[in-house]
């Protein structure tokens, strides 16, 4: 064996070697980046979960309060359609809370794209359908109990004659908070009782009321599923 031969063999030993040497190198670059991108991912999946956990929490308490509130209110104003109506039944249909819709993590997840690279793609789109179907369904219900409201105000205002207005006899509504307490005259009382715009819109009260108890039930019940789900997502995720 010459000694042209056994460099040149050498030489092709060096050069595998240092090609090896490249590839491992190149491999583990690649298994780094992609397990860097992998708990990347996974850091802001939890992150992602928390958040709307928190947000589902809130919904929660909104939505029993909301439920809760609406059940006293069907209740005051069956009482007045049936005839009976008295200073706190009275007190109880006119107060009005507003909605609280509370989807801005959602929608700020949504804008960044991150949904497509959950794993669980299933429990996603069930926090989508909450979102969108639910949210919808609960909007619309918001919107004309708004509306009846409004024009149930707007009625007392031009054709109630409010005789007194106490801050020390209070009523305190569902969220804690407490306001006034408004009496009236008998006259008045009967006036009321006669007035067909103001039973009417007591009967509507009614029925939006009751429909939007049982969009508030549903969702509930996906609000309550969701949550679970994503407590045993975090769990495995962590």
């Amino acid at each position: 064996m010459s000694i042209k031969r056994v460099f040149s063999k050498s030489k092709i030993n060096q050069y595998f070697i240092e090609l090896s040497i490249i590839v491992v190198g190149i491999t583990l670059s690649f298994a780094v980046q992609s397990h860097l991108k992998d708990s990347e991912n996974t850091r802001k999946q939890i992150e992602a979960y928390r958040r709307i956990s928190e947000d589902l929490a809130l919904d929660r308490e909104y939505l029993n309060m909301a439920f809760a509130n609406n059940e006293i209110q069907i209740a005051a104003a069956r009482e007045i359609v049936a005839g009976n109506l008295n200073q706190t039944n009275f007190n109880q249909i006119i107060t009005y809370y507003g909605t609280f819709f509370n989807d801005n993590t959602i929608t700020s997840i949504m804008s960044t794209g991150l949904l497509e690279d959950f794993e669980n793609q299933a429990l996603i789109s069930e926090v989508l359908t909450y979102y969108r179907q639910d949210y919808d369904f609960l909007d619309d219900a918001a919107r004309f109990d708004e509306e009846v409201a409004l024009q149930n105000l707007l009625l007392i205002a031009a054709e109630v004659r409010i005789d007194s207005v106490s801050t020390t006899n209070i009523l305190r509504q569902q969220n804690n908070t407490e306001t006034a307490f408004y009496s009236f005259s008998d006259s008045t009382k009967s006036m009321l009782k006669k007035n067909n715009n103001f039973i009417g819109l007591l009967q509507s009260k009614i029925w939006v009321k009751y429909v939007y108890n049982n969009f508030i039930s549903n969702a509930l019940k996906r609000n309550m599923s969701i949550s679970a789900k994503i407590h045993e997502e975090l769990a495995a995720l962590q």
